[in-house]
């Protein structure tokens, strides 16, 4: 007899680490292949206490023992070897030909989706969206391999030939990404995948629809129904509403007990307290957000210009930046972005979405790298050394893309910093957060916490459920499985299978 498989091996009764292999006779896909933020904090904490080989996080259970519903193993993730002698440098990486033929499908670029992955032999394909390899990759380019996530992603052409960090080119980069499209289907093995794109935190999140020989199954990644893209998440879901849905993969980060807020909420309360803050005086408002975060990057840009600041961003934020306004997504990207690479068309997209506010005063980059430097000089920007925050002029808009040390840098006494983080976005946001706070009271500069969540709110989801009308329904993503079971089962005569960790479930 026929049949499909689907066994998690992460993202479940808790938020993150997404890892789901879907199995049907001849095909092996993983939906997400994403790194377990609470597994790997038991263990290992940034910069001082990080894995040094695969082995460690194998060993840690952060990446964890995959097989197939019959158990049996049937890959083995890539290490590192260092390179012996005195006159070698570097490392090798050892990988091996996985023994059956499989897939990974990435929903959006969130490390606790994808940065497992990075783990996988070369010869895997990982399908993904343009913008999510974009934004994943380039931290790494910044980096070039200082941790062990950083030298497995890397490819050994990097460092026989060189490189020009001008371009994001694929060969840069050892695993084998594989690009889809909104509402493009694509084959993988014998499973047909429909990708349709959602909203959340990050632009480039999707949601897919799976078509195995005798059922249908939906996943619906990371989304929300509160952002700019609001409008993508309702056609996905209309679509599924649609179709007949055998079981439907569904994240609930939500539930619980959270705050309602959505990014208008957020762009307004910034702008208020950033108008008080400038007009008493206020010299450098900081704002840490996640470089990945397009849409409220571009509403921090909206208030600089409302207000006449100049405009700052750390090394992160200015690459990608610089990779979007360089490429094909430039067309694709809802939000107007910082016009860092000079365009009339920019400017025009600015001014019809600001009306009546002009471009900033004056674009900086914050970077200690000197082709990093030397790229941003090539955009005619200013250029500030990443720990003397008092050379940026009076009157600025600061964006990080992480916690900074507060003890290891320069700052104008009269700062104000907004934390506007989502979700864990790369290994900084590890810092503990009290550490960080307990740093700003000590130099005396004021912090204050503004976010919308890039998840849906419990009365969404259960909008959502209401409209797919699933036949099973299979929670992931959160801490709160047994909602899904009091709630939807028992209200909406929706059976609920729990999933654990590890266990095969027949479909």
């Amino acid at each position: 007899m026929y049949k499909v498989f689907l066994t998690p091996y992460g993202g479940v009764n808790r938020i993150g680490g997404n890892i789901f292999l879907l199995e049907d006779s001849n095909s092996k896909v993983f939906l997400d292949f994403g790194l377990d933020f609470e597994k790997y904090r038991l263990y290992f904490d940034f910069p001082l206490n990080l894995p040094k080989t695969t082995s460690d996080l194998i060993i840690t259970g952060v990446l964890p023992k995959i097989c197939s519903h019959d158990e049996k193993q049937f890959f083995q993730y890539c290490e590192l070897e260092k390179r012996e002698g005195k006159r070698s440098r570097g490392w090798n990486v050892i990988e091996t030909s996985p023994d059956e033929e499989f897939s990974v499908i990435i929903s959006h670029a969130h490390l606790d989706h994808v940065a497992n992955s990075i783990f996988l032999p070369s010869s895997v394909p990982i399908w993904l969206s343009t913008f999510s390899r974009l934004s994943f990759l380039t931290r790494y380019l910044v980096k070039r391999g200082s941790t062990l996530y950083d030298k497995l992603a890397l490819s050994t052409k990097i460092k026989e030939k060189g490189y020009g960090i001008e371009k994001l080119e694929p060969e840069f980069f050892r695993n084998n990404y594989q690009i889809f499209r909104n509402n493009v289907p694509f084959k993988v093995q014998d499973i047909l995948v429909e990708p349709y794109a959602v909203d959340h935190s990050i632009p480039g999140a999707f949601g897919f629809l799976l078509r195995a020989k005798d059922s249908s199954i939906a996943y619906t990644g990371d989304f929300r129904m509160h952002g700019v893209a609001e409008f993508f998440s309702k056609k996905f879901f209309e679509k599924l509403s649609k179709e007949r849905v055998d079981y439907f993969i569904c994240e609930g980060t939500n539930l619980g007990l959270n705050q309602v807020r959505d990014e208008k909420e957020v762009e307004s309360s910034i702008e208020q307290v950033l108008k008080k803050f400038f007009d008493h005086g206020g010299e450098h408002a900081i704002i840490i957000l996640s470089q990945t975060n397009i849409d409220r990057i571009s509403k921090m840009y909206g208030i600089a210009r409302k207000m006449g600041l100049n405009f700052y961003v750390s090394d992160e934020i200015f690459l990608l930046i610089y990779y979007i306004l360089s490429g094909e997504l430039k067309e694709r990207i809802i939000s107007p972005l910082p016009a860092i690479v000079k365009d009339p068309v920019l400017d025009k997209k600015a001014r019809e979405c600001w009306p009546g506010s002009n471009e900033v005063k004056s674009y900086g980059v914050i970077a200690g790298d000197m082709e990093l430097i030397m790229l941003a000089e090539k955009q005619s920007l200013n250029c500030v050394n990443e720990n003397d925050f008092s050379k940026i002029p009076h009157k600025s808009m600061i964006l990080l893309h992480s916690l900074p040390s507060m003890l290891h840098r320069r700052f104008l006494k009269n700062s104000l910093i907004i934390v506007s983080t989502t979700e864990h976005e790369n290994e900084e946001a590890l810092y503990d957060l009290e550490r960080f706070i307990n740093q700003a009271m000590l130099v005396g500069i004021p912090l204050l916490r503004a976010h919308s969540s890039g998840h849906a709110s419990v009365i969404e989801l259960i909008e959502v459920i209401k409209t797919v009308k699933p036949r099973n329904l299979i929670p992931v993503h959160t801490q709160h499985q047994v909602f899904f079971k009091s709630y939807f089962e028992k209200l909406l005569n929706v059976n609920v299978i729990v999933p654990k960790e590890g266990q095969p479930i027949t479909l």
